[in-house]
């Protein structure tokens, strides 16, 4: 009989010291770990909040013009909206520019992703200040930023090489800001 309770009192005693080492050691570890991952799917997706939103203001900017037909009062209105979303423009490529270091750990980490995204963070707000017209600055953003959303979010029907179609026009694109080329 001693034996049998002998057998339970090793296998319990095991069992127990098994899980205080794994609590100990392992536990932390992937605790930190999943914090981590979690962070940079937090960075990814503000990194997808900002890149849209600059997308649709600068779209908004080009398909609302003030019309000199209107009455004074919608002028003055679109124009309030048309500044709303100037200033929304100027704070989310501030934010990119920013936070580059956020930006580019929100990245996949595949190949130069993390360089590429940088880069375009820093076009992005060289392009927003340059001394242009607003529907330049807006076309040339536009024209960037829809290079990067489908570089790294893909398209609808993704495909590799529609992805990375996209992925060379953006690396090419940043070179030519780069190069001082804002065509």
């Amino acid at each position: 009989m001693s034996s049998v309770v002998d057998t339970v009192l090793v296998a319990a005693l095991t069992s127990v010291v098994v899980t205080a080492a794994g609590d100990l050691t392992v536990k932390p570890r992937l605790a930190a770990r999943t914090k981590r991952i979690q962070a940079r799917h937090d960075y990814r997706d503000q990194l997808e909040l900002r890149i849209n939103n600059v997308l649709m203001n600068c779209r908004r900017l080009a398909r609302y013009p003030i019309l000199p037909t209107a009455p004074d009062e919608v002028s003055k209105r679109i124009e309030a909206e048309r500044e709303r979303w100037i200033k929304q423009l100027d704070d989310d490529t501030a934010w990119l520019i920013d936070n580059q270091l956020l930006v580019g750990a929100g990245a996949p980490r595949l190949g130069d992703f993390p360089v590429l995204v940088i880069r375009y963070a820093e076009a992005c707000r060289v392009l927003w200040l340059i001394d242009r017209s607003l529907e330049d600055r807006c076309r040339m953003i536009t024209e960037l930023s829809d290079m990067a959303h489908r570089s790294l979010w893909g398209t609808r029907r993704f495909k590799a090489a529609t992805r990375s179609r996209h992925l060379y026009r953006l690396r090419d694109r940043l070179d030519a800001i780069d190069a001082g080329s804002f065509g």
